[in-house]
């Protein structure tokens, strides 16, 4: 045995270019060669505990079947896996105990050498069988001991290579995950940007990509990247919690929400989602919308203001015939002039923009000045008002169109109860809730409630719940109701949802 045979078994080109079969099964011919044998057999330790698979044979024992198996414990080579000594063999057709290994060989060994192979730890995890033929001299003691000093090499060798072959697994598993992945982000809509714990790129996919002009992978003006859109990501990618940033390019009346999530090394991933289309869109419905709206408020209007119109007409009428009862049709006219007036100032508030002038305040304390104000109107009528408001946050908003609101609700809220019922007004978590126990309203009305100059009520105008809610949508909030006959309704408003 030479040094060149020796440093033969950790060659690994084998492996690399074919795997661990393929090397193992050069592991078992360089064996055959150093001990001059005719055959030779590697089993290596499989997924079954005590069990151990041929995975490498060379010369005559290459006839072992493919998935030929050693049990620890069972026959020569068994008690050689379980005992981690080797043994010396002879005839082995004059030996009854290696029936194991004779139905391996086909009878054509005349000697044997079977030597445990140990990782460096000492722990056994396969057998080299080494064998010569009728025709080649016995195996001595000698080369049992070279053998048994192999052993050790031998069970480096193996080592490395499930090393090296779990290595080259994992490199391949992770290529191909990493194949999935890229494909999964580029089929994403949205631009996806990986970037490391010093904010510079490291990964993005074909979306994002998209955004970049020449070759650099810098997600900044000057790769490319819109300037509004560069600030917005920078601005997610340095804040200490990344959240969401909306982008707006008045020059490309282009829109993109920026949303930033922090990953455990320090970096930061990044989507990039154009809502440019969606905008337009909702922008588009809002303005049908508004149209229709106002086309239902027309011919509201044109009803409503036919009523007064037919009353002054009658009462300009009889002044006509009997000039002496112009007393008393004055005050008709005056009145309903009055109301036209009132109806022309409606429309014209719901033709106006609201111009919210935003300060910080407390929800609560508004809250609490409707109900100062409304305390006696609510006791004259029996009326039990309760205000929970607890603990209320400071929010950024116009606490006068607020207090309109709760007033407006408030007072709806009265009309709809009995003298005897309740009305109970709170603050949690920056959302008003007025409940009362009133007569309630069908699925009809609920739909209808904030539709301009929609109203139930005889001497109502229709625009208190429709201003209600101009307000709300204003300060970019929603507001929810839910009511049944005679059960009563719940009112829900939040202000602004980005506040709460």
């Amino acid at each position: 045995m030479n040094d060149s045979s020796l440093w033969s078994l950790f060659r690994l080109e084998a492996l690399a270019e074919h795997g661990l079969d393929a090397y193992l099964q050069e592991i078992a011919q360089q064996c055959a060669l150093i001990f001059n044998a005719s055959g030779s057999s590697i089993f290596l330790e499989g997924d079954s505990p005590g069990r151990f698979e041929v995975r490498g044979k060379s010369g005559h024992q290459s006839t072992v079947p493919t998935g030929a198996e050693i049990t620890v414990g069972n026959g020569v080579a068994g008690q050689v896996a379980a005992t981690g000594s080797p043994r010396l063999l002879g005839l082995l057709n004059d030996e009854p105990e290696l029936a194991d290994l004779r139905s391996l060989s086909a009878n054509k060994i005349k000697s044997s050498m079977v030597v445990p192979i140990t990782e460096p730890q000492g722990d056994v995890i396969g057998v080299l069988n080494l064998s010569r033929g009728f025709s080649e001299p016995a195996f001595q003691y000698e080369e049992l001991e070279q053998a048994t000093a192999l052993d050790t090499h031998v069970g480096l060798a193996v080592a490395n290579a499930h090393l090296m072959e779990s290595l080259r697994r994992n490199v391949f598993e992770a290529r191909v995950a990493g194949e999935k992945l890229q494909a999964v982000l580029d089929a994403v809509g949205s631009a996806v940007i990986v970037f490391d714990e010093n904010r510079q790129t490291i990964e993005m996919n074909a979306a994002a990509e998209a955004y970049i002009s020449g070759e650099g992978r810098s997600w900044d003006e000057s790769s490319g990247v819109t300037p509004v859109l560069s600030c917005a990501v920078a601005k997610v990618i340095e804040a200490e919690d990344p959240g969401s940033v909306r982008a707006h390019d008045q020059e490309s009346d282009r829109s993109w929400v920026v949303q930033g999530v922090p990953v455990g090394s320090g970096g930061c991933v990044v989507t990039v989602l154009e809502v440019t289309e969606f905008e337009r869109a909702q922008r588009e419905a809002d303005r049908l919308a508004r149209l229709a709206e106002i086309g239902q408020m027309s011919a509201t209007i044109a009803h409503e203001v036919r009523n007064p119109l037919t009353g002054i007409r009658s009462a300009a009428q009889m002044i006509r015939q009997d000039p002496e009862m112009g007393k008393e049709f004055l005050g008709i006219i005056e009145e309903e002039a009055v109301r036209l007036d009132k109806l022309c100032e409606g429309f014209l508030s719901m033709a106006r923009p609201i111009n919210l002038q935003r300060s910080n305040g407390n929800l609560g304390e508004s809250v609490s000045r409707s109900v100062t104000l409304l305390q006696s109107t609510y006791d004259e009528k029996g009326v039990t008002l309760i205000a929970e408001l607890g603990s209320c946050p400071n929010m950024n908003l116009d606490f006068d169109t607020v207090e309109q609101v709760v007033h407006n609700l408030l007072l709806n809220a009265l009309q709809a109860c009995e003298p005897g019922g309740t009305v109970r007004a709170s603050v949690a978590g920056g959302a008003l809730v007025v409940e009362d126990d009133g007569v309630g309203m069908d699925d009809e009305v609920v739909a209808n409630m904030f539709t301009p100059f929609f109203t139930t009520k005889s001497n109502g105008t229709g625009l208190g719940m429709s201003n209600v809610r101009r307000i709300v949508e204003a300060h970019g909030g929603d507001i929810d109701v839910s009511s049944e006959p005679k059960r009563g309704t719940i009112i829900r408003v939040i202000f602004d949802r980005s506040q709460v």
